[in-house]
């Protein structure tokens, strides 16, 4: 199985005076539950604890020359055999996307 990579930004911070975290997170999708509508991601080189658990996030994910976007919350976070995993809910659908835009408008 070919394993997808993502990137994760938050969009949104739930909290009153919350700070807007808008650094990009590099993830590999290790799987996707269709009944609950999660995607459980591998957080690379990243410290977990960056990821908030108060705010709306954007997920793209890299799948060959196809990106797909969604909008949800990261509900979980924790470190299994020292890799750090998030799940995140998805809340508004998948989108297919147009990857070249959206790695041009992230290094702008």
């Amino acid at each position: 199985m070919e394993i997808s990579k993502a990137k994760i930004k938050m969009k949104k911070s739930l909290l009153a005076n919350g700070t807007l975290d808008e650094k990009f997170y590099d993830c590999d999708v290790i799987r996707y539950e269709k009944k609950e509508e999660s995607i459980y991601l591998l957080l690379r080189d990243e410290n977990l604890m960056d990821i908030s658990l108060d705010g709306i996030y954007e997920c793209i994910i890299y799948r060959g020359s196809v990106g797909i976007k969604c909008e949800g919350r990261i509900v979980e976070r924790y470190v299994n055999q020292d890799e750090k995993i998030v799940r995140f809910q998805v809340e508004k659908g998948f989108y297919k996307i147009n990857i070249k835009y959206v790695d041009k408008e992230e290094t702008e």
